[in-house]
């Protein structure tokens, strides 16, 4: 489903899985294809939000480094828009 084929539905939601910061801690991590992926979810984010579809944020949470809730990794990329209609953990 692209960006401009989304109705205003209620039986639609844009959900964003483990967009956090935690990742940025793991050896891991790379920058190599962020801007791809960072380009393509703002303007899905975007699309979504201008047509009133909910937005969904779900962080995972784990027992051990930066994915505890006391590390304070576990919030969204610095790039990714606030407040959306709910956040779970």
């Amino acid at each position: 489903m692209s960006a401009n084929s989304l109705g205003n539905s209620t039986r639609s939601a844009l959900i964003v899985i483990d967009v956090q910061e935690s990742f940025r801690q793991m050896p891991f991590w790379s920058e190599t294809d962020l801007p791809a992926f960072k380009a393509a979810l703002l303007a899905l984010d975007d699309a979504c939000r201008a047509r009133a579809v909910p937005v969904v944020h779900v962080f995972h949470i784990g027992q051990a480094g930066p994915f505890t809730e006391e590390s304070g990794a576990v919030r969204a990329l610095d790039w990714l828009p606030g407040s959306p209609d709910v956040t779970f953990f």
